[in-house]
Formats: C-alpha cells, structure tokens, sequence
C-alpha cells in the first residue's frame, strides 16, 4: 500500500489537525453555549484581579529606552515520562536539550562543551541581497580571507564555533551552504572567536529588547502554565514593567497571568496532547526557560494571554476538540479588554479577507484599539498545486488566481506571515563505529529506551521491511533478535512497517525515503513527525536518505561483523536545507480583493519550541512562523510607541494605527528572497511577491530604520486591477532628525509562468507545471532615481508602469531605496497589480465531459443511503473515464424518493452564486432555486490529495442544493409538486465579485418515468434477455431462489446488446428467477419467472420497485421542527467549519473526521453564531408576511435562544419571489436584526 501522509487540515490550528465535531447530542450542546456565558459571569468575579495593571503610567507610554507542515516535525529528544499521566509527572529534561531561538546552543555539560569545534563553512549569497550579512560575514571570514576581496564575491567562506551554528539560519539570501570541515584553531583562537560571536549577538538582542512590558495574547489550543519555560526573570527592571497580575486563585503565573478554555468552560487551559499546537507558538513567542542556558523564545520576558479555542488531544466524548467560532472573537474581544498589545493567531480557515469575512470586524477592532494583529497565511501552497510538501511550487491548471490565503490573514487589517525554511536544525546523534549521524526519535519515548553506554551490535539490512523484502534479504531467516534492523520508508504504513520488528530485535533504523510528503527535503532530513506514535517497545530512530544510503553500503559490506554505536542525545545543530526559499506548503495571495498578501515571512520549517511538562519538540507551519513575527513586533512595539509620541501626525493626520506602522516598519526592513529555481533566467529574480510580500523578517534593521514607506496602509503597493499605463504613489516619513538620502534601484518587472519539471517521487519520476517567474521585458518602470528626504520630514513619489500589451496578467517586482549614510538600513517595497481583467478567470470548473475541464469532478451525483442515519453519493453516471460520460443519460424519476445534485467545484473565490432548476429550449424557464450563497469552498488541488477530510469535504454535496424532482406549484402558493417528465437542467451560477456579471455552467437533468420492459428467450441453459426503454437501459440484474434467498447470477451482453445469463441445471425442478431491467432514471421493471424442467418459462409475477436505492424517510415524514429549521438554514457549513493552518499531526492510525457529525438539519450558522435544535425552544410566527414597499414576501421568526433571550429572523421566501416577473430584485435580502431581552417573557429552559 502506498504510504502517504495526510494533510489534515487545516482548517482551525494552521500546523495541528482540528477534528471538527459539532455534536448532536443536547447535553453537548447546551454545554458549549454555557461556556462563553460562564465565562462571562466568572470575568466579572475576577475582574478586579485579572485586569489589574500595575504602573498604570508606564503601560500608556512608552519606556524611554527601546525595550520569532499535515508538515513535518521532528522529535523533542528529551526523556518523556509515562504519556497517560503527563498531567501530575514531569519528566526531568537532559540540561543540554536546551534551544535559545536568539541565543547559540549551549551546554551545561563541561565535557561536552570542550568538545565544541570550529566548523568551516562555504556559502555562496545572492548578489542582491548579501549585503544584509556583510557585518557577519566580516567577522566570521577565515583570518586570511579577512580584507580581501574575496569579501566582495557571492562565495566566501566563515568559521563558526560549533554551538553558534544555529545561527545561520540568520543569515538571508543564502544560495548555497555546505559544511567543509571541523577546523582545528588555536585555544586561545578559539575562545576569541567564540567571544566575538557571543558578544555580537548580544550586541543585537539588547537584554532591554526582551519582550518586557508587552502583553500576547495568543489565541490557539492552551498551553502548560507551569512549565519551566513559561517564566519571568526575576530582574527588578524586568518585574516593575509587568503589565498584568497574575490571577494566581485562577491557577495563572505573572508570565500567563491569565487565559480560558472555551472548550470546558473553565480556566484549565493546557492542550494535554504529545504535540501541542498553542504550547509550540508560546515558546516561540516569549519562551524563557529558568534554567541558566536553556530555552529562549523571541521575547522571553513578555507576558501571555492563553485563549484555548481548540485541542489537539485525542477525540472522545469527555474531550470536546471543538467549539463554535464565537469563542475565537470573544477570545480577541477579551484580550482588548484586558489591554494586551499583540495578538497572535495560528488559526482560521481558507477565506476572502474582504469587510464580510467573519474575522474581518474583530481584527479590525483589535487594531482600531492600538493592538497588532499577526496572523499565519496557510499550508495550502497555491490552489492548483499538486503538493504541498515539495520546494517546487507547482500549477497543475495554468491559473492566474492560485490564492490560497487564510482569511485572518488575509484581512488588511492583519500582519499575514509566510514562512521561510531553516537552514540548521537541532538533532541528537548517533556515532557508529565513531562515525556521526544526526536523528530523530520515531514512536513516543524511543528516547527514552536507547541504550545508555557504547554496545556492540549486528546490523541487518532488511530493503524496505515489508515481508518481501525480508525473504529477499534474509533467504535463510536467521534470527535478528540480537541485532538492530536497518530499514528503509515506503510501500507500506510506518507504523506497521516498524511494528513487525519491535518485538523480536534490539533497535530498528529508519532510512527516509521519498514519499510524496517528503519529496523537499528527504535526502538531508530524517523522517519527521512521527515521535508521538504510540509504540510500545523498544526504540526507533531515523536517519536521512543520504546518511541512511551510507550506513547501508557499509553494513552490507561489512556482513556479520558487529559495529559499535553510542547515542549521544544532547543536540547539535546540522545542516538540512543548504539555501534559503519559501516553504512550499506557505499559501500564496493576495486576497479577494488584489490586496498584497503575504506581507511577510518567518521562519517557519523545522522550529524547535516547547512541548508540555518541560519538554520540546520540532514543528513546521505558517504556525510556527506567525509567532516568530509577532514576538518580533513586541521587541519593537516601543520604538513604534515612541515614533508615534515623537510623531502625533501618524495617527492625526495620515490616520495610520499602530499595527499599520508596524508592518510598515516591518515589510520596509524585510529582506526580499531570491528564486534559486530560477537559475536558468541568468539573472537573480525574486520569490513573487504574492509568495514572500516584502520578505523574510529582519529585526535587527528595523531596529536601526527611522524611514517608512508605504502605499496607503502597507509597506508594498498594492496596485489592483491596472491598464497598460499606470501611476503609483509611494510615501515617505522621515522620523530621525537628520535629512536622508536613497538612491532608488528599480528591480525587474516580472509575473509568473510555468515550466515543466521532472521530480522524484515514490513510484517513479512525476512532471510537474513548476511556478518561475518570467521576466516582463516589454513593461518598463520609470520614476526618481534617488530622493532626499528632510529631517522630519514627508514625501509623495511617483513611479509609473508602461505596456505595450494588456497581459491579463500578474506584474509585480521590488524598489530598493539604498542609504548613503551607512548608518541606516536599505530599504525594499515590493509592488503588485493585474494588468487586465481580473475577473476574468472563470469562478466554476466546466463539468467532466468538458474539454476545458481542469479538475474533473464537476457531475451529478446521486444520494445513497448507507445506515446509523448516513448518507454518501455515487455519479448519477456510473463511468470509466470522463470521456466515457454522455450528459444525455443524466436522468431521474420522481416515482422514487431520490435526490440528485451537482458537485460544484469553485476555482476562485466568489461572492455570491445560485443554484437553481430549469428548463425550456433556452433554459430560460425558471422553477424552482435551490439555493442562494455566498463565498464557497474555494477549491485546492493540493488539499484534495493529501487530505481525507478535504477530499471528503471536496466531494461531499451540499444538502441544499439537491434535487428530489419537485418544483414550484403556481397554481398553490408556497407549495411544491413533481415536476412533469422532460428536460430540465441545474443552473449554477457565480460571480467573483458583486459588481460582476454572473456565469453560468448547466447541468442537464431528464425526468422519466416510464419504466422499462423485457422479453425472454430460452434455450439449451440460456436465457436471453431482451430489455427495451424509451430512453436508455442502465442494467438487468438476475437472481435465482434458493429457498429463502436469492443468489445473484452472472449477466453478460452478447453482439446484439442482449443480456445473456447461464441457468443452473436443477435435477428434478423447476427454477424460479427475478429479473429486474433498470433505466437510467431509476424506474424499475421487475419480474418473478419460473422455468419448469422443460424449458417452460412462466411469468409469475410484475411489481415495480426501486431496485438500487432506499431512502430512510421522505422529506415529508421530518417533523415540524426540523423542516422549520432546515427551511431557515441558507448556510453554508463548509465554508463555516474551522480547522487548523498547518499540517502538523500525521500519525497513521489516527482519524480524522473533522465534518463528519454535521447535521445539516441540525444547525443554523450565521454570522459566526450557531444555533441548533438542542437550543432553540420555539418557532414562533411561522407565517408569509409582505414588505409593503418592495411586495417581497418574507418569513418571520422568533427564536428563543434560552432564558430571557430572543433573535429576531426574517428570512426571504426565494422560491415565491423568484415567480414575480414585477420584481425588479427577488433576492433582496430582508432582516430584522432585533435582539430582546425579556426576563418574564420566557420561563421554560432549553
């Protein structure tokens, strides 16, 4: 079986897999909905406590010294204790499992510490952008290298101490690294260097930089609020600027002085779950560990509001991994409140950003109030790409709109992040016969069972493990009890692979392989993500490809004789990527509305970060790159505070908020990333900037900057949909005292196209449509070469865009602003635009059969009923292949209680569609609509083949919008009647934006009732079968009796299209046959024949039946109740179901059902909101009512929610309206927003 790891989706947490679970069951429900309002009562009893600010006037000003997948992960490399009872016993963490994200890896261990080397690297950088690293490079260039001009080439090569490796992955524009050799210096050579590094770091993360003062909220799955990680230096200039008191009765510290669990209703905010999201994004955020040396996080001494929104944990009916989206905006609403300065969030769903996006108004009021709001893009890749695990981004379909990003992120108002590779990744390591191979642990607790001192052991070589190969390695079937098992990933499950050879050998080596969820990164990384697996002896540990090839050739070479190994478990850091790019898997923008998005990227691939009870582990994700940023921002926050105070006409005059400035600051400062899949260009070109925004983040100049540009609200220039001929404003803010001067350097102009690339993959080489971008050299820029700018001083600059051609397509590139003083930092603004029509681009996929189909999965589909009240849907048109498919046979009877509807597939966003029923030559004749919506499930082609649930979700139609074959009655107002046979057709129509004209796909449909007919032939055992129909016979289907069962029996068609079918000869009796011939539509023709000894046939009987399909009930027998609400819910719940950002928990046996307890007649979403049937106490006014002014007909209701509330809903008739040929909008939306309290109006609890 092909081992592939599943993208789980995202859709809540961007790196862990939310299972979405909106429970049925009453007591679930009222559960959920008391949560917010326990809360909200127990705010109150706390109020005083939580919300206590201590040195109010410091909080309001700022200090007058300025104070960082579904993915892979890898293991945490410490000892764990026993997982079931995590919660009351820690484990005690090997002191040198310790990573500082600013600071070099260090060692408590004087041994090991002597042992550090010096290790010699070659780096090649990018021409454009290796000026960031030339204060680096200048320090750290080999000693005869030093003044040379060697200094001024793109190769050079440097010398780290060993322990100071992690920190390249600081440096920026790296085209290649590769390690040369441990160079062997001079102690005293030795100690100066290593002082050099440590004090320029220093220099560049002032301990006054640190995060203090600053509150975070983040809003994700919890953390553990007594980790050793999660502390505060007990500095007295540290505590006296702490903005929150701990609410220590609640169980807070001063470092999370406060969270809540909207899940439970309580304050129990820890993710209890090997792989906890929110704790990961805490370290990152503000980790700081109280031993001396250990763990750091970007800004360890900032507080943390924890808000626990959703889990991790294993699902079961005590541990709800899911509650309604109310809790993500309350959570926010609460972190306002509580006056937090940067909210973080790893969370959201694909969506359009735009002003009627559910995160929209809550981001917007966080940062109306003053508040940075950082948000993760997205693990989708580009819409069309095929996978989102390779470096190589890909376009499987030629779209130009391959925008996949996260709606938090994609709101303006928001910081959205991207996320760069890493370049060095802490591992530990194990020596065989002296020779060093980095690993990781595979299965919780392998760690924890490696064996302590050096052992000699047998290695056997064993291919891939599968049975196969071990009767091909292994002819003789020796015993390997007493050796450890070398093997390589593929063919099968891990786990199952592994779990052959647990119990009877003494360790088993993993190789990485290429699969389709490692095809970036295999040959240098060891498997990833795999150290939860729930193995319950011995250990497992992996290495990467290259290595693993190296051991193989050696134990194959080496036979029988033993090696020695030594596991030495303190981390190193080693190279596994040797050049920075974009992570594959971070979405692409901009968003709906051609806003630039990204606006940023960070680190985002192999981050290491902390695990509860004191323990680590290494993720990958969007997730893991927001916070990077948004700690960032927190080290920043008052050199931003005090521009401001500096500056009032920011915010007066030019309206800009302080997460306004913020990304300006940031974007400006970014360091745009070069595209080294470009190579064959000739040039360096940069990543798009609708991949990487203004680039990777960089603190240290923006620490050094006192220059903003922007376009509007932003530090790129967004341009939106442009002709061949246009202008663009940027502005420019000096905030220093001194006059500056930049020389203006104007990249290439470029858009992006597809080349065709041969890839490794699991089962042969694949050609993929490779995203590069393409140089526009008939577009020409033109604008100031060079400005000064007076102290204090703003400016407006024009640049101007030429065309010869409208290219109906993306141009884009970068304007770097060089500083003459030296002093201050070059600055870069990336600009965006579509020149042409950018809508273009069809919204709706063609249907199968369609030449311009791109995905093939646009037909009709018909419902199945399976059981336990389970529906599933089968083609309408069983099919070989899309070609095979003739749209004439789509047909359905109404003599059944069938349901028959489209899959619709939505290649862009769009902001309303309708799908509806039709008929008449010129498919004019509207009769019935089944539904109206807006913003559907935007399709990602990468999602569907790696995700189950996405697939599922993908596949699966909206209950809505299918078709039991009634229409509109006109002879009898609201009343619905079968629709007479003929041709009809669904009509789906969609629009990308409001002001546009809709398009339009048709889907044929005939209704048929007559049923088919049969003739009969017998001779020598062959009964010949000759069915008729007025329109198409789909099958005949022949069962013999055997007492009191039938046995179905082989039908075959012969040269004339006859069935054919061979009776079993019966000594001494007759044979009774059923017989049943089956239309397309479903209309059956069953008959009971008795074929006598000889040769006889007889029709006993005829009875007409539906043969392949047996509804649970008929939409008439749901009660009242349930057809009230279901009439109510023009929802859409795939576009409402929250999940996670990032593809971060892969484990084989692992479920994920993240739709699959969704009633569609069971809940009503709206505006973020739920309502289901356990909540809902009445329907009251069940009657039509009119607008007097616009004669549209309206359904009134009043929902009672629980005691002493009351929602007022209006909803508009469509089906009545859409007959009124006067009305000039039968869509017109009419509500009435009252919401009432009334204590006496209601007594009876829901």
């Amino acid at each position: 079986m092909k081992e592939k790891k599943i993208c789980k989706i995202a859709i809540l947490s961007l790196v862990c897999p939310l299972t979405l679970l909106l429970t049925s069951q009453a007591a679930a429900a009222e559960s959920q909905n008391e949560n917010t309002s326990n809360y909200l009562s127990k705010v109150k009893a706390d109020e005083s406590r939580s919300l206590e600010v201590e040195n109010a006037s410091n909080s309001s000003s700022p200090m007058s010294i300025y104070e960082e997948k579904a993915t892979n992960q890898s293991s945490a490399f410490v000892e764990q204790t026993n997982s079931e009872n995590e919660s009351t016993n820690k484990s005690e963490p090997l002191p040198t499992n310790h990573v500082n994200l600013e600071q070099p890896i260090r060692s408590e261990n004087a041994d090991e510490a002597s042992s550090h080397g010096i290790k010699e690297y070659e780096i090649e950088f990018d021409q454009k952008t290796k000026y960031v690293n030339d204060e680096l490079i200048a320090m750290l260039a080999k000693k005869e290298e030093k003044g040379k001009q060697s200094l001024n080439d793109s190769k050079v090569n440097i010398q780290v101490p060993e322990q100071f490796s992690y920190y390249l992955n600081k440096l920026v524009g790296v085209k290649n690294i590769k390690e040369i050799a441990n160079t062997n210096l001079e102690k005293s050579e030795k100690e100066a260097l290593t002082k050099l590094i440590d004090s320029y770091i220093k220099s560049t993360n002032d301990q006054k930089f640190d995060g203090r003062g600053i509150v975070i909220a983040s809003v994700d799955s919890g953390a553990d609020v007594n980790s050793q990680d999660m502390t505060i230096d007990q500095d007295p200039n540290v505590k006296k600027h702490l903005k929150l008191a701990a609410n220590k009765d609640l169980g807070f510290t001063e470092k999370i002085p406060f969270g809540f669990n909207y899940l439970t209703g309580t304050y129990d905010i820890k993710d209890r779950s090997n792989r906890p999201h929110g704790m990961h994004i805490a370290g990152i955020l503000a980790g700081n560990s109280k031993i001396p040396g250990g763990f750091k996080g970007i800004a360890p001494n900032a507080q943390i509001l924890s808000y626990r929104v959703f889990s991790t944990e294993p699902k079961d009916e005590d541990n709800p991994s899911y509650v309604g989206p109310d809790s993500k905006f309350h959570a926010i609403d609460d972190a306002i409140r509580r006056k937090a300065d940067i909210i973080s969030l790893s969370i959201g769903e694909r969506a359009s950003g735009l002003s009627d996006d559910d995160f929209y108004a809550a981001v917007k009021k966080a940062t109306d109030e003053g508040i940075i709001v950082v948000a993760a893009m997205g693990n989708y890749a580009g819409s069309a790409s095929t996978n989102s695990y390779d470096t190589y981004v890909d376009n499987e379909y030629r779209l130009k709109d391959t925008s996949t990003a996260v709606g938090v992120a994609a709101t303006e108002s928001a910081i959205g992040v991207g996320s760069i590779n890493n370049m060095v990744v802490p591992l530990p390591r194990v020596l065989i016969d002296g020779k060093e191979y980095p690993f990781t642990e595979v299965g919780a607790h392998s760690i924890k069972r490696l064996p302590k001192n050096k052992e000699d052991f047998g290695i056997i070589y064993l291919g891939k493990g599968t049975p196969e190969d071990i009767a091909k390695y292994n002819p003789n079937n020796d015993s390997y009890k007493d050796k450890v098992v070398l093997i390589q990933r593929g063919d099968e499950s891990l786990k199952m692979k592994v779990e052959r050879f647990l119990k009877n050998s003494k360790g088993v080596i993993l190789v990485n392989e290429i699969v389709s969820s490692t095809r970036g990164n295999y040959h240098r990384a060891p498997v990833m993500g795999y150290d939860d697996l729930d193995l319950k002896q011995n250990w497992v540990i992996s290495l990467s490809h290259d290595d693993g090839k190296e051991l193989i050739d050696k134990v194959q070479k080496l036979g029988n004789k033993k090696v020695n190994l030594q596991f030495k478990t303190e981390l190193k850091p080693y190279i596994i990527a040797d050049q920075n790019g974009v992570s594959g898997f971070s979405s692409w923008g901009p968003n709906f509305g051609l806003e630039m998005k990204p606006d940023l990227l960070g680190q985002g691939e192999y981050i290491y970060s902390t695990r509860n009870d004191d323990d680590y582990f290494i993720s990958s994700g969007t997730s893991m790159a927001s916070p990077h940023v948004a700690a960032s921002a927190a080290l920043l926050l008052p050199k931003v505070k005090e521009w401001i105070n500096q500056n009032p006409e920011l915010k007066s005059r030019f309206q800009l908020t302080n997460s306004d400035i913020m990304k300006i600051l940031l974007m400006n400062t970014a360091t745009p990333l070069i595209n080294h899949q470009a190579s064959d260009l000739g040039k360096e070109i940069e990543h798009s900037p609708r991949q990487q925004g203004a680039g990777f983040i960089n603190v240290n100049k923006a620490f050094n900057s006192e220059v903003l540009i922007r376009s509007k609200r932003s530090g790129g220039a967004s341009l939106g949909e442009i002709g061949k001929d246009h202008s663009f404003t940027l502005t420019l803010h000096n905030m220093s005292n001194q006059s500056q001067t930049f020389d203006i350097e104007m990249g290439d102009i470029f858009t992006t196209s597809v080349k065709e690339v041969t890839r490794d993959d699991e089962y042969g080489p694949v050609k993929i449509k490779a995203v590069i971008p393409n140089i526009l050299s008939d577009v020409k820029l033109s604008g100031p070469k060079q400005l000064t700018l007076a102290a204090k001083g703003s400016m407006e600059i024009t640049f101007n865009l030429q065309s010869s051609e409208l290219i109906n397509d993306f141009i884009e590139g970068y304007l770097y602003f060089k500083s003459h003083d030296g002093k201050h930092p070059h600055l870069s603004v990336p600009f965006m635009g579509f020149m042409g029509d950018w809508n273009s681009e069809a919204v709706l996929d063609k249907p199968a059969w369609d030449k311009d189909a791109n995905t093939h999965l646009v037909e009709l589909v018909k419902e199945k009923y399976l059981e336990h009240d389970k529906n599933d849907y089968e083609p309408l048109i069983k099919h070989e292949s899309d070609e095979a498919v003739n749209s004439k046979d789509y047909a359905m009877t109404t003599n059944l209680n069938r349901k028959v509807g489209p899959r619709l597939i939505f290649l862009r966003d769009a902001s309303d569609y309708d799908v509806a029923i039709v008929k008449g030559e010129q498919k004019d004749q509207l009769v019935r609509v089944l539904k109206v919506g807006h913003y559907p499930f935007k399709y990602m082609e990468s999602s569907y083949r790696e995700s189950a649930d996405l697939k599922a979700k993908l596949e699966n139609i909206d209950s809505d919008i299918l078709w039991d074959g009634k229409i509109h009655d006109e002879n009898s107002f609201g009343e619905l009647k079968k629709a007479d046979p003929g041709q009809y057709y669904f009509r789906i129509r969609a629009k990308a934006g409001k002001s546009d004209d809709f398009e339009t796909i048709y889907l044929p449909i005939l209704i048929d009732n007559e049923k088919p007919d049969f003739d009969l032939k017998y001779k020598s055992q062959t009964l010949q079968i000759s069915a008729t129909d007025n329109h198409k016979v789909e099958s005949v289907k022949v069962s013999l009796e055997k007492g009191y069962r039938y046995e179905a029996l082989n039908v075959s068609k012969d040269q004339n299209d006859s069935y054919v079918v061979e009776i079993p000869k019966k000594e001494g009796g007759q044979v009774t046959l059923r017989i049943v011939a089956t239309d397309i539509a479903g209309n059956a023709c069953e008959k009971t024949v008795v074929l006598d000894q000889n040769g006889k046939l007889t029709v006993k009987e005829e009875t007409l039946s539906n043969y392949n399909y047996q509804p649970k009930k008929s939409d008439d027998d749901y009660d009242e109740a349930e057809n009230d609400l279901h009439s109510l819910a023009r929802h859409e719940l795939e576009d409402r179901a929250d999940s996670d950002d990032d593809d971060d928990d892969w484990s084989d046996d692992e479920e994920d059902d993240e739709d699959s307890d969704i009633d569609a007649h069971n809940i009503v979403l709206t505006h973020g909101k739920e309502i289901t049937l356990h909540t809902l106490a009445s329907l009251q006014e069940n009657h039509i009512t009119y607008d007097d002014n616009s004669k549209i007909a309206t359904l009134d209701y009043a929902i009672y929610l629980k005691k002493g509330y009351q929602a007022r809903v209006r909803n508009i008739n469509i089906q009545y309206n859409s007959l009124q040929n006067n009305l000039s909008d039968p869509y017109k939306a009419m509500y009435d927003t009252t919401l009432k309290y009334e204590n006496d109006s209601y007594n009876k609890e829901s």
